[in-house]
């Protein structure tokens, strides 16, 4: 850069944003001494592009993932609790309740109705596979001939007058990623 160095910039944006992810490139592995300094999430080598800039990368996609993740508040018939939207796998009617199956197989049931629950995530990943059900497309690890196999191996029915559209949607968060 040739109007200020990697440094200088490094201490300026520290100086105004301290959860900002910086990542250092340079030729000059003798100056990783001194980017540390400013607290960087990673310092990649030139010499070694190919193998380093992908890691970290996807480290921080996956820091800023977890620090975006949102809670919401659910009220139960045991009280109120709050629960990462990140967590959850997918919700679905039960019994005039919305259950809502977490990530550690946990399920929370709630008097809400399937609406109200998307109003609350109001993300892009959930996708309603039929009428009573929405799933996280981040835990969806396969969709064929109308089901969904999720992470946990647990499968799930996709209507089939709905089967291309969330097919879809589906490939288009799968792309995103």
């Amino acid at each position: 850069m040739p109007e200020i160095s990697g440094l200088e910039l490094a201490e300026k944006l520290r100086a105004n944003n301290l959860k900002l992810i910086i990542i250092f490139l340079s030729a000059h592995e003798e100056f990783v001494f001194k980017a540390i300094k400013f607290q960087p999430f990673w310092y990649i080598r030139k010499i070694k592009l190919e193998s380093e800039m992908p890691v970290a990368i996807h480290s921080a996609v996956r820091v800023l993932k977890i620090n975006s993740d949102k809670q919401i508040a659910l009220h139960t018939d045991d009280g109120d609790i709050k629960v990462m939207i990140s967590e959850i796998m997918y919700f679905e009617t039960e019994k005039r309740k919305v259950a809502i199956h977490l990530q550690n197989n946990n399920k929370i049931l709630v008097n809400k109705t399937i609406s109200e629950i998307q109003e609350l995530i109001s993300k892009d990943s959930f996708i309603m596979i039929h009428r009573s059900c929405v799933v996280n497309a981040d835990y969806v690890k396969k969709i064929s001939n109308s089901i969904i196999l999720l992470d946990n191996e647990e499968k799930l029915l996709v209507s089939r007058t709905g089967y291309k559209s969330v097919k879809q949607q589906l490939l288009n968060v799968w792309g995103e990623i």
